[in-house]
């Protein structure tokens, strides 16, 4: 079995980054499975001339002995710790600066984060509003490539919302209200009387 282990221990897996509060399970590329683990144990096996165990042995000891999943949660993709958690020990002495200040940075962030939240529970003249930026690059690049793509005339009265109530910056109601819409009557604006947290 220790064979089995060390085989198993052998491919790199990562943290989850942004849940690792959550769970200790590690993550193995998303292009492995067991079958192509144990593919590759029996290959090592023969080449090294030691007696392979059943794949439903191998199933049992990752199962059971292993918190793995052969995928990365879509809310991780930050590329400094994904570079870094499968970086050879060389590379990875190369990035080690980089990667703990990015660690130092986002574990301040978070601090700051809960900060913010407790005082958006206890303060009702603060508000506090926070989303994944690197989810909707895509969309402001877009934008930016160009200006006449529509948004619904929904998401734009939102938009404006939050200027009128100062939780995003005036100094933009003038870019937003030059937005071109495409009316859908499935989005939802925001009244006065809803909660926008």
């Amino acid at each position: 079995m220790e064979e089995v282990r060390r085989h198993i221990e052998s491919f790199p897996c990562m943290e989850s980054h942004y849940t690792r509060r959550d769970t200790n399970k590690k993550y193995l590329a998303a292009d492995l499975n067991i079958r192509k683990m144990y593919t590759l144990y029996k290959q090592l096996c023969q080449k090294e001339n030691i007696e392979a165990v059943n794949e439903l042995t191998y199933r049992r000891v990752f199962a059971t002995e292993y918190n793995l999943s052969f995928f990365v949660p879509k809310k991780d993709q930050c590329t400094i710790c994904t570079n870094y958690e499968s970086a050879d020990k060389e590379k990875k002495a190369l990035f080690q600066k980089v990667y703990t200040e990015h660690i130092q940075r986002k574990n301040k962030c978070n601090a700051e984060k809960e900060k913010d939240k407790e005082r958006a529970n206890n303060d009702c003249n603060f508000i506090s509003v926070s989303f994944d930026l690197q989810a909707i690059l895509p969309i402001i690049k877009k934008c930016i490539k160009s200006p006449s793509l529509p948004i619904s005339e929904a998401k734009k009265k939102n938009l404006l919302y939050f200027i009128q109530k100062n939780i995003i910056s005036e100094e933009l109601e003038p870019w937003y209200k030059n937005l071109k819409t495409a009316n859908s009557e499935e989005e939802h604006v925001l009244s006065d009387e809803e909660n926008i947290m």
